[in-house]
Parts: C-alpha cells; sequence; structure tokens
C-alpha cells in the first residue's frame, strides 16, 4: 500500500481514481511503477537513519541522483551506471569505505583511522565531508554552482513561459475559453537574496562568504554536507521560491540542477584526501586511491 498523504511531492493523477484517463495509460503506469518504489525507498530504516528530516526531502529530486537521472522503469544498466548509483546510494547512507569502516574490517591491514589529510580527527562517513583541508575545494564548488543560478533560472523561466503557452494553445484548440498566460521573467537575484535563500542550511553562509558566519539557526536541520550528498530539502525550494519570486516549479528546476551540480562536482572532486581505499586482495595499506570519491 502507498502512503499518498506522505508523498506530496511527487506527481499523482487524481482522476485516475474513478474517473476517465486522460493521459497515455503507458505513462499513467510508469508514473505509478516511479511512486511505488520511491515509497519502498522511503519507508527504510537505514534511509530514515541517514536523512536527518526525511519529511523534509524534496524526493523527485534527491532520487534522480540515486538512479544517475535515468528513469527508475527502464532496464537500463552497465558497469559504469551501477558503479555510480553504489556510489551515489552509499553516500545517502554514510556507508563510503572509510578509514573507520575499512579499519574495522581490516584491522590487520589499516592500524590506524585518523585522517591522512588534515590529521586531526578520524575519517568517517562525517568527516568525509567537513574535513578543515577540504574546505576550499567545497568553497569553490560552491561559487561554480551560485555563479550558474542565473543560467538555470533564465532556462527554467523560458521553459516553464513554452510550457504555459503549450496548455493555452490545446485549451483554445479544444474550444474553452481561457485567459492568454501573462509571461514570467527572471530577475536575477542580488547576493543578499541568495544568502537568504540558504540561510537555513548550517555553514552555506561561511562557504559563501569564505569566512565563518553564524547560522540563523543555532541547531540547524540540514548543513552543506548534506546538499554535497544529493539531499534537496524542502525548505530550501520555499525560501528560494520566495527570493526568486518565481512560480514554486521555477525555483524547483533550479534548486534541482544546483543541487545536482553540488553533488555531481564533489563526486569527481577531490574533496577528501586519497582517504578511500581499493581493499582488493594484495592491496596493502600503501596503496592510496587517488581519484576523485568513489565506492
Amino acid at each position: 500500500m502507498v502512503d499518498l498523504t506522505q508523498q506530496t511531492d511527487i506527481t499523482i493523477f487524481a482522476h485516475c481514481y474513478g474517473g476517465i484517463v486522460e493521459i497515455d495509460l503507458r505513462q499513467l503506469l510508469k508514473q505509478q511503477s516511479t511512486i511505488r518504489h520511491h515509497q519502498a525507498w522511503t519507508s527504510q530504516r537505514r534511509v530514515k537513519r541517514a536523512i536527518p528530516d526525511i519529511d523534509d526531502v524534496e524526493w523527485n529530486s534527491t532520487l534522480a541522483y540515486v538512479h544517475d537521472r535515468h528513469a527508475v522503469f527502464t532496464f537500463y544498466s552497465n558497469s559504469k551506471d551501477s558503479h555510480q548509483r553504489t556510489h551515489h546510494i552509499k553516500k545517502l547512507h554514510g556507508m563510503l569505505p572509510t578509514l573507520t569502516s575499512m579499519q574495522a574490517r581490516k584491522p590487520n591491514l589499516y592500524p590506524t583511522c585518523v585522517c591522512r589529510r588534515c590529521e586531526l580527527e578520524n575519517e568517517d562517513n562525517d568527516h568525509v565531508w567537513k574535513c578543515p583541508s577540504a574546505a576550499e575545494t567545497t568553497t569553490e564548488i560552491w561559487k561554480e554552482a551560485m555563479g550558474k543560478i542565473n543560467e538555470w533560472g533564465v532556462q527554467a523561466t523560458n521553459s516553464y513561459n513554452a510550457a504555459r503557452k503549450r496548455e493555452y494553445k490545446r485549451a483554445v484548440d479544444r474550444g474553452r475559453q481561457v485567459p492568454r498566460p501573462v509571461p514570467i521573467h527572471w530577475w536575477p537575484p542580488s547576493d543578499a537574496d541568495h544568502v537568504r535563500g540558504f540561510s537555513s542550511i548550517g555553514g552555506a553562509r561561511a562557504v559563501h562568504s569564505g569566512s565563518p558566519a553564524p547560522d540563523r539557526d543555532e541547531k540547524p536541520m540540514w548543513n552543506v554536507s548534506d546538499l554535497l550528498r544529493g539531499i534537496t530539502p524542502l525548505s530550501m525550494l520555499t525560501e528560494w521560491s520566495a527570493v526568486f519570486r518565481t512560480p514554486m516549479s521555477i525555483a524547483k528546476t533550479v534548486l534541482h540542477k544546483f543541487v545536482g551540480y553540488l553533488e555531481n562536482t564533489g563526486f569527481g572532486a577531490d574533496l577528501e584526501t586519497p582517504m578511500l581505499r581499493d581493499d582488493r586482495v594484495g592491496a596493502g595499506p600503501g596503496y592510496l586511491y587517488q581519484g576523485p570519491i568513489r565506492c
């Protein structure tokens, strides 16, 4: 049974219940399959343990990263796709092969679990994202993403206007009297607007300014590390919609691209040393994985 009340962010065709289906039945079945898989995902105990506030997650965007931007209902797969999906899942669940986990599995090969980069704290799945030696890289990725917001905003606004124009034309062709849609314009937010937009994300203002800054909330619900893991908060979507002064769908598209850029670039950036080891037989403690963070 799917609890639809807990999936308000997933599109449901209300007219499917006791009414006439006005869309392609294949698309409807695909939607149902997606909802069923998403429901099964969010009900897992390990997901609830790994995500601080599971009710404040925009699941359409978050699960798009988990599925590596492929549709849930397709049978597409290859070794690269499987590897990337495995990485996304382990990253969300806090299951990356860090030194603490490797030491627990093979203490004879890993006598210490102290971070090789900062040499200050143990290297666990929390430290991976908060290592002080990786702060500069995180700031660079954040600023690159912020620099693309206007471009994404213009694209999302144009798509939104085009979709409304198509809906208007379809209604007119059917003989319906509907008001002509008024085009929406994208207004580039100021730096102060941006700061307000992510003020509920712990550490975001510090990363944005490049210097320590107090968070709006004493104990924020989310942190920059959660965005790097691919989690899209609903509360951040609400704030961005108000800041951009646009319909929610435009803000949702921009936020999806923003978090996706952080997650994807963080996946390919050396955020945390050669810290993730290859535990193949014979690799030994001297073998270091010199590439990006991978599983």
